[in-house]
């Protein structure tokens, strides 16, 4: 994860492209096994693998996930591709600046405005509990 001091443009992308459930799902399942396919981190996911695909490209592209073929024990048949976190790439467990910044962007994706804050920057329907 970028560091807090770090550009928040940079952040703020990087916090966006793990905001969506999806995203968020093999990043948390990448945390726990060390590599996975597409089919694995698609079941892991509970979507089909082409749903997933573009997820993984794009949190390919931002440098969370690398891909790596697999090396295949005969020359036979096409070598499939492992995904895996990215190398200095660490969770956002002990950093609260950063689940609180992923927050914000996660209610910044569903329309909710991060920056009014309280209970008055939620919508009408939902429950006002404190």
């Amino acid at each position: 994860m970028p560091e807090a001091g770090a550009n928040s443009g940079t952040r703020r992308a990087f916090l966006d492209s793990i905001a969506d459930p999806m995203r968020l799902r093999v990043v948390r399942f990448l945390e726990e096994n060390e590599r996975a396919s597409l089919p694995e981190l698609a079941q892991a996911a509970g979507v089909h693998a082409n749903t997933l695909r573009p997820h993984v490209l794009e949190l390919e592209q931002m440098g969370v996930l690398v891909s790596e073929r697999r090396v295949l024990p005969s020359r036979r048949g096409r070598p499939g591709i492992d995904y895996r976190l990215a190398e200095g790439w660490s969770a956002a467990e002990a950093d609260y600046l950063g689940i609180a910044e992923l927050l914000a962007a996660a209610l910044g994706r569903v329309g909710l405005d991060p920056d009014r804050g309280g209970v008055g920057a939620l919508p009408d329907r939902a429950p006002r509990q404190l």
